[in-house]
């Protein structure tokens, strides 16, 4: 018989008062909910969201050429922004879409899901756009006062 046992067998013929006090369980903080939204409601602040975005891209870019940035790298700029916001809708729509799914999840909803490949078309895309607004801030960057 191993010590770990007979230290087990000595404690089983104590009378339930000498036994030792059971160790509390350690409380695991839980993770907190995640806040429910409507689905209209999520799409009409990605909406609002995407216009916010694109009308201030249109300013930006008429900043920069009142103070002296090329007038036609600026318009790309303002476009690049434009583009970029679009793809970021459209990206935050999936989002939103996965947690709708998610609330009521099933195996053929998950799958759906899963195999949708026009997100990964909307995350190149924004990666693209991206890379071409470092370039025209690049460009903006030379006649700027």
């Amino acid at each position: 018989m191993s010590r770990a046992q007979a230290i087990s067998a000595h404690l089983a013929t104590l009378p339930a008062e000498h036994a030792p006090a059971p160790r509390p369980q350690a409380k695991r903080p839980s993770a907190p909910t995640p806040a429910r939204i409507d689905p209209q409601m999520a799409a009409a602040l990605i909406e609002l969201l995407r216009e916010q975005r694109v009308d201030a891209s249109g300013e930006i870019a008429d900043d920069l050429a009142a103070r002296g940035s090329d007038g036609m790298v600026c318009a790309f700029l303002g476009d690049d922004l434009r583009e970029i916001a679009h793809s970021l809708a459209d990206v935050e729509a999936w989002v939103q879409g996965t947690l709708d799914v998610l609330e009521r999840p099933s195996a053929a909803t998950l799958f759906e899901q899963a195999v949708e490949v026009q997100v990964l078309s909307d995350i190149e895309h924004l990666f693209q756009t991206v890379d071409n607004l470092r370039r025209r801030l690049m460009q903006a960057s030379v006649g700027l006062r």
